[in-house]
Parts: C-alpha cells; sequence; structure tokens
C-alpha cells in the first residue's frame, strides 16, 4: 500500500472469523474477533472485541503475529518501503 506523504495511521481495524467450537455456542455458526490498533499518541496497542473466541495452543501464533504487528506500526515499517519509493 502506498500512503501519500504526509499521511498516517492513527487506528486499523482487522475482523476474523472462524467456525464456532464444538464446545461453543448452540445455534452460531461462527465466531468473529475485531482487533483494533489504536495510538492515543504513546505508541500503538490493540483492543480485542469478541463475544466468543476459542483457541487451542495451536492458535497462539495469531497472538504473536498480532503483537508483532502492533509493533511494527509503532516503528513505522510497516510502510516504509513504500514511502522511500514515493521518495
Amino acid at each position: 500500500m502506498n500512503l501519500p506523504k504526509g499521511i498516517g495511521i492513527n487506528d486499523m481495524k482487522i475482523t476474523l472469523a472462524q467456525d464456532e467450537d464444538s464446545c461453543g455456542r448452540t445455534g452460531h455458526q461462527d465466531q468473529v474477533l475485531e482487533v483494533e490498533f489504536q495510538d492515543a499518541g504513546g505508541g500503538f496497542y490493540y483492543a480485542l472485541k469478541t463475544e466468543r473466541w476459542a483457541i487451542d495452543q495451536d492458535d497462539l501464533s495469531l497472538f504473536k503475529a498480532l503483537g508483532d504487528m502492533c509493533k511494527e506500526l509503532d516503528k513505522g515499517s510497516i510502510f516504509k518501503e513504500e514511502e522511500k519509493e514515493n521518495g
């Protein structure tokens, strides 16, 4: 994604969805997790919003990836290559 010079990211939202787990809610077919990356001036943090999101040991890498993304947003390096190309 190329951002015009002088434009920055203050907030970003990712919505994840998965099938309802076997111990989940009756009548629900899926689970939704909203992850909002926000910056109130002191650096990015993330807020999680869900009614239910079940994970097992293998899914913990998702949260590491979200943490890594938050760190990259703080450093401004997610869009660094595009900014260099745009001059």
